[in-house]
């Protein structure tokens, strides 16, 4: 017998946006998800180039209204943050509407860009 296959469909952005230095505001990046389903898993892959990525907070906020903080400010001296992140946050929650990912830059001093980021939805 045959299993239905779950789905998923890859949803991206390339802002290719200056991160502003040491601004709690920070940049955000929209991506508007057009399908109207419950989430069953969620990746969020980001590529950002930064001297420090310790600076750095990054958070995804769903159409709904809740926040995943994906990477709080701490000490990494690394350069470039590219990582694929699972979020269970907004398991079960509808895809539809806009995603924003909001990236900020807690400390002066070194500076980045927030080249893409995507989210791969399983539904």
């Amino acid at each position: 017998a045959c299993q239905p296959q779950d789905t998923a469909e890859t949803y991206s952005a390339e802002p290719a946006a200056a991160i502003p230095d040491n601004d709690q505001v920070g940049i955000s990046s929209t991506i508007a998800v057009g399908k109207d389903a419950a989430i069953t898993s969620l990746e969020v892959t980001i590529d950002i180039s930064h001297s420090w990525i310790g600076d750095l907070d990054v958070i995804l906020s769903g159409p709904n209204g809740d926040l995943a903080i994906l990477k709080e400010k701490d000490d990494a001296s690394d350069k470039d943050l590219k990582k694929t992140f699972t979020v269970t946050t907004f398991n079960g929650v509808s895809a539809a509407g806009d995603w924003t990912l909001n990236v900020v830059d807690n400390a002066a001093q070194d500076t980045g860009v927030l080249n893409s980021w995507s989210m791969k939805v399983g539904f």
